[in-house]
């Protein structure tokens, strides 16, 4: 399912079991490199970590404006589509996935690496992606231009990046 970027997508087509080339979600990326780093938890192959993070490297450089994540959907401003509900948490997952996969791969260095993306998540949430009540959109890379959409589930994945920032950021 991993694509030639690096990314996995979101299926395989059926009949020749390869990449159905539909769409690449941020939190596909997520998930995947904390199954890989829960593996190599249990069987003590720390290359998986590195295969981990071809695909984390490939998601932080790909699916970003600016440095910040940013879904397909993600600027109906510019007249494309607004993110459903289960796309609006999308970041969020890959968020909370990347802090377990700094928690199952207990290393200083990987941390040290993935510290300033983490931290970046969670100023865009804080600087852009927050309305005048404080309220959590969709949008975390550009201010409210972008066209967030403030639902809870935006709210959740926001909160994602903030908690992750609290574990792995610095002060």
């Amino acid at each position: 399912m991993r694509n030639s970027q690096g990314l996995y997508n979101d299926g395989l087509d059926f009949t020749t079991c390869a990449n159905n080339g539909q769409t690449v979600w941020t939190y596909n990326q997520g998930v995947i490199a904390s199954g890989l780093a829960a593996l190599s938890a249990a069987t003590g192959d720390k290359s998986l970590l590195d295969v981990a993070e071809v695909t984390l490297d490939a998601a932080f450089s790909q699916l970003t404006q600016s440095g910040i994540l940013k879904e397909s959907c993600d600027n109906p401003a510019m007249g494309g589509t607004q993110c459903n509900h289960d796309q609006q948490i999308f970041k969020g997952i890959l968020m909370k996935h990347l802090q377990y996969y700094l928690d199952m791969a207990n290393d200083p260095v990987r941390t040290a690496k993935y510290a300033p993306i983490i931290v970046a998540q969670a100023s865009g949430v804080l600087h852009y992606g927050m309305d005048a009540d404080a309220d959590v959109g969709s949008v975390w890379y550009a201010p409210n231009a972008g066209g967030s959409v403030f639902q809870p589930q935006a709210s959740a994945s926001g909160l994602a990046a903030i908690v992750a920032a609290a574990k792995y950021g610095t002060c």
